[in-house]
Formats: structure tokens, sequence, C-alpha cells
């Protein structure tokens, strides 16, 4: 997802098979904004092992391509989760999987000013193959307002059509 100031990720490690990967994996993440390519690592390249129902904030690195290099802190949780997998089978056994969630401010983004109109892509080509992608910006304040526009309309033509009648 995205708005006019943050990308926010979320990656729930759950495969579709018992015996997949589970784990988190700290490195691998590629962040495409507007055609600009970032690479983004967690916990400074180490995964962490927590207990089921833990949480952990981790450090998340951002290198741009032109060789920028931005470090956050409390951007970034771990967490491990009761997840239920499928056999081969068909059958379901319960099992466990890491989550993993963030927000990259735009500020952190070097060359981007805002996700306007722009297409967000994340992959990993460890985990999955493809992207997972969004278009950017935050249209939630145009829609309320385009629709406070056409209730205001709509009130003002009926009113004054109701004035009319009696008059």
């Amino acid at each position: 997802m995205t708005d006019d100031q943050n990308v926010y990720f979320y990656l729930l490690m759950s495969p579709k098979l018992q015996g997949g990967f589970t784990n988190f994996l700290a490195t691998g993440y590629e962040l495409t904004v507007g055609g600009k390519r970032y690479y983004l690592t967690f916990n400074n390249y180490s995964t962490v092992t927590l207990e089921v129902g833990q949480k952990q904030a981790v450090a998340m690195n951002i290198y741009g391509a032109d060789g920028s290099n931005v470090s956050l802190s409390n951007q970034a949780y771990v967490g491990r989760q009761v997840i239920e997998q499928e056999m081969g089978d068909g059958s379901k056994v319960d099992g466990s999987g890491y989550v993993l969630e963030c927000t990259i401010p735009i500020n952190a983004l070097s060359g981007v000013s805002d996700t306007s109109g722009q297409t967000i892509a994340m992959s990993n080509n460890n985990l999955w193959s493809g992207s997972v992608e969004a278009a950017g910006g935050n249209t939630g304040a145009i829609i309320l307002v385009g629709i406070g526009f056409v209730i205001a309309v709509g009130s003002v033509w009926k009113f004054s059509s109701i004035r009319k009648k009696r008059g």
C-alpha cells in the first residue's frame, strides 16, 4: 500500500505446502518506485529467531541504484505467528511463519518526491517470482471531496425544484 508520505508492505511467510520456507529472510528485497530501483535489507543481513507470538523491531537499510544508503530504525518489525499449512495430500497442519511489516518513508528514497501516479513494485526473487504492485498516491481525500460536492449539488438542485413547485 502507499499514501503520499509512505510505502507500506506486509509479508507473511506462509508457503502453500508444509515444509516450505517460513523463516524471516533479511535480504533480496527490491523496491521500484516510478522506475527508480532500491534494494532493502533488514536486521543487518541477519535473520531473527522468535517464539510464536513474539515481535521484534529490526533495522532497515535502503540502497539506491544511485549509490545512496539510508539506515532506518523503528520502521520494520518481524513477528512469528501460527499459520495453517497444506500437505501434499490436501490435509492441513498447523505450523508457524514469520511476518515482516515495514513503513518506508518517501523522503528516504533518493530521487522520489511523491508517489502520485507512480507504479510501486516489491519483489524478492529468493521468495517468489514476479512482484507485488500498487499505484501510488492517496486518493481518499479527492474521493471524499467529490462525493461531498455531488451531494451538495444534488441538494441544491432538489431544494430549488421543490421551491419552484410551491411558488
